[in-house]
Order: structure tokens, then sequence, then C-alpha cells
């Protein structure tokens, strides 16, 4: 096989073996690290602690789970409205402040109560990792809120503040 350079105008001769073992180690590498990255990846686990006890599950197919529901991650909401986005950022200093990660909640509902109060209905991710168990598993499933801080978050714009009512 004859390659013509295109700067020098040189050509150089690659014989076909020598081209045909450098593109086969060319796809062997790409495979390999292709592979390895999804390796890691799969190794990552989750772990959810909740009234259930603690459950595991790869971080894989928790995105997975999640990039299929219908809701908004809390810590990625985007609004066109003004006080939906005062209303998030008020609601992410409350999580924070009770030791929690804005990453695991997920906006289920926004209702709109008052011109300075916005109610959220979240839940955490720890529930969906609870029902994925109970599915799999075939298992009954416990009565009640699984992680203890689902519920209707109420945050009032007037007073920076957030007040909360959790699922029974």
């Amino acid at each position: 096989m004859i390659l013509k350079s295109a700067i020098s105008k040189r050509y150089f001769i690659i014989p076909k073996w020598d081209l045909k073992k450098f593109l086969l180690l060319f796809f062997l590498s790409l495979i390999s690290c292709d592979l390895t990255n999804k390796i890691e990846k799969e190794d990552e686990k989750y772990i959810a602690k909740g009234n259930f006890g603690e459950l595991e599950i790869s971080k894989t197919k928790l995105d997975s789970i999640i990039s299929f529901l219908p809701f908004w991650r809390l810590s990625d909401f985007k609004s066109i409205e003004p006080k939906q986005i005062n209303a998030v950022q008020i609601l992410k200093k409350y999580i924070e402040k009770n030791n929690q990660n804005n990453e695991h909640f997920l906006i289920v509902e926004i209702i709109e109560e008052e011109d300075s109060k916005l109610t959220f209905y979240l839940d955490h991710i720890d529930t969906f990792v609870y029902w994925y168990h109970i599915e799999r598993d075939n298992a009954i499933p416990v009565t009640g809120n699984p992680t203890g801080i689902n519920g209707y978050y109420t945050v009032d714009l007037k007073t920076d503040s957030v007040s909360v009512s959790y699922l029974q």
C-alpha cells in the first residue's frame, strides 16, 4: 500500500501486513479501554439507607432508572420563572443545612399556593432504589415513607424559610 504525504509530497510504502496489524491493535486498544471504563463504572455502588435497612445498587443502574422518570433532579432544576428559581435555591440551602445532598432529591411536583409560597413534593433517590429491590425480589413492601424524608417542602419566599410535611 502506498500513502502520499500531503506536506512533503513524498511517498511512503507501508506493507499491508503491518497496516492490518496496526489497525487490529488500534481497535483492540479502543475496545479494551471502553470495557475497562464500563467495568469501573459498574463497580461503583450506591448504598441506600432508610427504614428498610441498607440496599446496594450500581450507579449505572440507578442513573438509568432515574433518567426514565418524568421528574427533575433538584440539583439540575431549570426554570424561566424567577420565583421557582429563588424557591429552589432556598430549598437547596435548607437541604444542605440538614446534612443531605441536593443531588439525591427529585422534584415530583410543584404546587403554587400563594404569591410568596411554593410547595415542592420531593422524593429521595433511596426510594427508587428501595422499589427497584422490591420489584426485583418480589418482596412485600413496607408501608409508609421508606426513607423518612419524602414529603411536601413549602418554601416561603418572603421569609426565606422552609416548612416540611413528611409523608407517613
